[in-house]
């Protein structure tokens, strides 16, 4: 796994938003940096998945309980 590096200087109030990133399951997410008069507040999603991106994970797996997805399974082992 990369770790990344960043710097921003947040001057004024607003939005920012990192696309690209995967928490430690490898499983894709949002980063939003928000400045507003109360202060920062970093926010991370999960996006939704496409169906192929599900069964790839699942796939990358060979035991279902070692899947990050193993909950939303709709089947035994490897279908989702």
């Amino acid at each position: 796994m990369k770790q990344v590096i960043f710097s921003q200087i947040l001057a004024e109030n607003g939005v920012t938003n990192f696309s690209g990133l995967f928490d430690e399951n490898g499983l894709p997410v949002r980063v939003e940096l928000e400045k507003n008069e109360d202060g920062v507040v970093l926010t991370v999603l999960h996006r939704e998945l496409s169906e192929d991106e599900q069964q790839e994970i699942c796939i990358a797996h060979e035991h279902c309980q070692d899947c990050p997805l193993c909950e939303q399974c709709d089947a035994e082992c490897g279908e989702i």
